[in-house]
């Protein structure tokens, strides 16, 4: 049974725990991560958050010496770190703020702590994967196989439009979605491709899976339990269309038209045609020429030379003409 922690006053840890876990802290020289004092003026969320975590790592860690160095020496640090800058809540906490916690570890405890980003991260999965509900305004997500880091304030700049055939979509599982080298990335159905997301669509389908109690192997999107057909899916586009009072009799969402914005919003940020090709899935150039209107715009160039030509030929000739004259 875990011991639940006071965050109203001070307490000595061989004190307060009992049996072999207050014998634990016998040979512990260091009194820096003995002595707490829950009843200084710090937000009342950080402190449970605090006291939460001290009880998690007096209990499971075993080692002296990596207990010491690796989790309560970081931890009082962070502590002391709160009162100093208001920090009121560790899982939402930004990448300037862990800076300054990593310096000021540092700067008291040496070098004889372990990483900061490391601690930092098993604080945020430990109290995220301990909570009962999820916290969505938390700034690293955790499930049982993906780690996400979210930035609230700042989205990543990568498009949420993929190129994907509709058979594809239907083949989506949770899985699909995942993390990696601070981006968010999806796996591309019956095929070795990945593509980068950004991470606005990578949160929204996490809490989709959430709500939904979609486990990580399952397919995401179900037509009453069964995979979807593309008549289906047109169905129930249409359906939903009808329920809202709009586009009752057509159906619009065609893939090529968001195809093209797609191709032309990249070509506007400044990537290549060979960029565009690539991330698309296209053949050949040509299509994304095509799609960016590129050769309607070589052709108007072209013609506009023509006519220049021709039209710098004949004042020529007329100009001859009239000085024979």
């Amino acid at each position: 049974m875990k011991k639940k922690l006071p965050i109203d006053q001070e307490i000595y840890l061989p004190e307060y725990f009992s049996g072999t876990v207050a014998g634990s802290f016998d040979k512990e020289s260091d009194q820096r991560i003995l002595y707490w004092d829950f009843s200084k003026e710090l937000d009342e969320k950080h402190k449970m958050q605090t006291a939460l975590l001290l009880n998690e790592i007096v209990k499971s860690i075993k080692n002296r010496e990596e207990r010491r160095n690796r989790y309560l020496l970081p931890l009082k640090c962070l502590f002391c770190y709160a009162e100093k800058s208001g920090l009121k809540h560790i899982m939402k906490m930004e990448k300037a703020q862990e800076q300054e916690y990593s310096l000021m570890l540092k700067r008291e405890y040496g070098n004889s702590c372990s990483s900061p980003e490391k601690f930092i991260l098993f604080c945020r999965k430990l109290l995220f994967l301990g909570s009962k509900n999820i916290n969505w305004e938390a700034n690293v997500w955790f499930t049982e196989r993906r780690t996400i880091r979210i930035q609230h304030t700042y989205i990543k700049a990568h498009p949420a439009y993929y190129r994907y055939k509709k058979g594809q979509l239907f083949l989506l599982r949770n899985a699909d979605f995942y993390y990696k080298d601070e981006n968010s990335w999806m796996k591309v159905p019956d095929t070795t491709r990945s593509i980068p997301i950004s991470d606005i669509l990578h949160w929204l389908i996490l809490r989709y899976s959430d709500r939904n109690h979609i486990p990580v192997e399952n397919v995401l999107f179900l037509n009453n339990g069964k995979r979807f057909t593309a008549e289906g899916f047109q169905n129930a586009i249409m359906k939903q269309c009808r329920k809202s009072g709009i586009l009752t009799d057509v159906y619009v969402f065609k893939g090529n038209g968001y195809q093209k914005e797609v191709c032309k919003a990249f070509y506007r940020s400044g990537a290549s045609i060979q960029v565009i090709r690539d991330y698309m899935g296209y053949q050949t150039d040509e299509i994304v020429k095509k799609n960016i209107g590129l050769l309607d715009e070589e052709l108007v160039k072209k013609s506009m030379e023509y006519y220049a030509k021709m039209e710098s030929s004949l004042g020529g000739n007329l100009q001859r003409f009239l000085l024979q004259k």
